[in-house]
């Protein structure tokens, strides 16, 4: 995840260097888990958005990104992931 959402690399350039280690999971297989994650992580990603909206600043940074595959659209179409922040802390890892 840090290397696709931090680092901006790409599914296909994170497959090569896993390989270069002996790693081979494929990129459909990274997709996966990065769909799964998304699935997984929700029900905390929503409690985060709603004690963030509580809030009466928030900062948000727009970043595109590029899907390939998604049903029902268009192949290579646009998405958008949202960063915000606000000046309180929500939660501490």
């Amino acid at each position: 995840m840090t290397a696709k959402y931090v680092d901006g690399l790409p599914l296909f350039r994170i497959e090569k260097q896993l390989s270069r280690y002996g790693g081979n999971i494929s990129r459909a297989t990274l997709a996966n888990y990065v769909m799964k994650s998304a699935q997984v992580m929700q029900p905390i990603i929503n409690l985060m958005r709603d004690k963030q909206n509580e809030g009466n600043l928030i900062a948000i940074d727009e970043t595109p990104l590029q899907v390939l595959k998604e049903l029902g659209k268009a192949a290579t179409s646009k998405k958008y992931m949202w960063v915000t922040r606000t000046k309180k802390r929500i939660v501490s890892l």
